[in-house]
């Protein structure tokens, strides 16, 4: 089995953006690179009706407005028989998760359910959505999580082993760029003599940009960038003067923008591990973050970033993003950024002992 070639339908929930989707789509692709059989089955809002396109990278189905578990394993069930995976593997405890796992025990094969943030910050905690993740965890054949302090929940609050599988990050398409940080700089009219504080990726309550707005008069003389969409709840949350620019869609873009910023902060109130401080950290930028989640397996304060749990902390945090030292942590922060191999070698190491199992 070590040297096999394996064959798994990737399930994940709908969103076109977001961590989730980033870190799936990586996934296939690094174990595509490997040699295996990666396969992408995802709702799609752009399918009519009943529509499900099948082509080399997978499939995608349409979906009801609201998500319908039933029809969402219906089309799983489909596409198993179509593609003949090895296993599959679900993200997301109480979405795709609980239809990859149903599908696959209908038709033998066995499921991987990776557990994302949500599952243990926030979905565990509301009735319905925990039946649905209880189901999901006592029935997969392996759990997986992102993090150390996800498997430590997983474990206490669920009664499950869950096997680490922490994101990784492209260091080829993330990397200091100078010329394109300038670039955007300038076509985002920032102003050269001034530092730039950015925030990336979907901003919701969680995100706790409250902490940041809290800090007043500190952040006088910086420029607040919100790269990506901030939710309606959380719009009172932003800094006073913050500028939101929008999702970018595109490494190159994404890349410049990182390098646009002289800190980068991630101040969330719960998190898995965010693909935005692995990105960040192998563009060589100084990244400031609450510790949680799995921001406690990548950032080690004062070395490859910067730990802040106080308004103290976060004063101290953006007073020394405009000394020196900054530079010194971005380019240790960048060798120390996970691997790609290294996510996806801990992945094949569950979809073995999944298949294993099952043997």
């Amino acid at each position: 089995m070590s040297d096999e070639t394996i064959r798994v339908l990737v399930c994940v929930p709908p969103t076109p953006r977001g961590g989730v989707a980033r870190s799936s789509a990586r996934l296939v692709a690094s174990l595509r690179a490997a040699g295996h059989e990666a396969l992408l089955a995802r709702p799609d809002d752009a399918l009519f009706p009943g529509d499900v396109r099948h082509d080399e990278r997978g499939v995608r189905f349409a979906q009801a407005d609201a998500p319908d578990l039933q029809a969402w394993t219906d089309r799983l069930l489909e596409a198993i028989d179509a593609r003949g995976p090895m296993v599959v593997l679900g993200y997301y405890g109480t979405t795709a998760g609980p239809c990859a796992v149903a599908a696959a025990r209908l038709r033998g094969v066995p499921a991987v359910l990776a557990l994302r943030g949500n599952d243990l910050d926030r979905d565990v905690f509301d009735g319905g959505r925990n039946a649905v993740l209880r189901w999901a965890v006592d029935r997969a054949t392996r759990v997986a999580a992102v993090s150390r302090e996800m498997q430590a929940k997983a474990a206490a609050w669920l009664g499950v082993t869950a096997a680490l599988t922490p994101n990784g990050v492209d260091t080829d398409a993330f990397r200091p760029d100078d010329a394109g940080a300038d670039g955007l700089r300038a076509r985002w009219g920032l102003d050269p003599a001034r530092p730039v504080l950015g925030v990336f990726g979907e901003v919701k309550r969680k995100r706790g940009l409250e902490r940041l707005a809290a800090l007043g008069r500190a952040l006088d003389g910086w420029q607040v960038v919100v790269v990506g969409e901030v939710r309606p709840e959380a719009r009172a949350d932003l800094p006073p003067g913050a500028r939101v620019v929008g999702w970018l869609d595109d490494d190159e873009a994404l890349r410049a923008a990182y390098g646009a910023c002289d800190l980068v902060a991630q101040p969330s109130v719960h998190d898995g591990t965010p693909n935005v401080v692995l990105e960040a950290m192998a563009c060589g930028r100084l990244v400031a973050a609450a510790p949680v989640g799995g921001i406690l397996d990548v950032v080690r304060h004062g070395q490859t970033g910067l730990l802040c749990a106080d308004p103290a902390a976060w004063r101290e945090a953006l007073a020394l993003a405009r000394t020196p030292a900054a530079a010194r942590i971005g380019a240790a922060a960048r060798a120390a950024a996970p691997s790609l191999a290294a996510e996806r070698d801990a992945f094949v190491a569950v979809l073995r002992e999944a298949l294993a199992c099952d043997a």
